[in-house]
C-alpha cells in the first residue's frame, strides 16, 4: 500500500499540542508587534510634518496583517507608517516571517524614490556606521523578501537600483531567545525608523 503521509507529516497532523503552541505563539508575536507600534506611531506623528510626503499621507495610519503562505511559511507584520496610494507607497514594515527571521524595512515607491535613493547612496557609510547590518532589496517585485544585498556593498546596489521603481532597505534579525522581547525589538525597529526619517527629511 502506498503511504500518503510521511512519518513527519503524520506527526504534524496528529500533534494537538503543537497547534496549540502555534496559536499561542502567533498571539504573542502580534502583541509584541502592536507594542512596538506605539512608540513608532508617536515618532511618525511627531516627525512626519518635516518629511517629503506623498499626497494623502496620514501619519495616524498603521496596519497589522498576517498570512500563512509566504514561501510556504506564516508571517505577521505591522506597517507604521502605512501609506499605499495608487502611485506612491511609504511604509515601514516590521514582519515576523516564521522560519526566516524578523524583517524591518522601509518600502518607498513613487516620484520621490530617485532623490531618496541618492541620499541613501550618499549617506550609506554613515548609516552603516550606526552598527546594524543594513540590507537593500533589489528584486523586481518589492514584495520579494529574499533578494537583498548588504548596504555596505553600495556600489553593487547603485548599479542595480536604477532598474527598479522602489526603494526598500532595513535589517534582518535572525531568531533568538530574546529577539521578540519588546524592548529589544523596539530598539531594532526604531534604528531603522531613524535611518529612513533622516532620508525623508526636507531640507531647511
Amino acid at each position: 500500500m502506498n503511504r500518503l503521509l510521511t512519518d513527519r507529516q503524520l506527526h504534524l497532523l496528529s500533534e494537538q499540542g503543537l497547534w496549540a503552541d502555534k496559536t499561542a505563539l502567533a498571539s504573542r508575536v502580534k502583541g509584541c508587534l502592536m507594542q512596538v507600534g506605539d512608540p513608532l506611531h508617536m515618532a511618525v506623528s511627531h516627525d512626519s510634518s518635516g518629511w517629503h510626503l506623498p499626497p494623502g499621507f496620514n501619519p495616524a495610519a498603521r496596519q497589522f496583517t498576517r498570512g500563512e503562505q509566504l514561501q510556504d511559511c506564516p508571517y505577521q507584520s505591522l506597517d507604521c507608517p502605512s501609506h499605499f496610494g495608487r502611485d506612491d507607497w511609504l511604509t515601514l514594515r516590521t514582519m515576523v516571517w516564521w522560519g526566516h527571521g524578523i524583517y524591518s524595512c522601509w518600502i518607498i515607491k513613487g516620484t520621490s524614490v530617485p532623490g531618496i535613493a541618492r541620499l541613501l547612496r550618499n549617506q550609506a557609510v554613515d548609516i552603516v556606521a550606526d552598527g546594524a547590518d543594513w540590507q537593500v532589496w533589489h528584486g523586481q517585485d518589492p514584495w520579494q523578501w529574499d533578494q537583498a544585498a548588504r548596504l555596505i556593498e553600495v556600489e553593487r546596489w547603485v548599479s542595480i537600483q536604477p532598474s527598479i521603481d522602489y526603494l526598500k532597505f532595513g535589517t534582518v534579525t535572525r531568531f533568538s531567545a530574546t529577539a521578540l522581547q519588546v524592548d529589544e525589538l523596539t530598539e531594532t525597529v526604531m534604528a531603522v525608523y531613524r535611518a529612513g526619517a533622516r532620508l525623508l527629511q526636507r531640507s531647511p
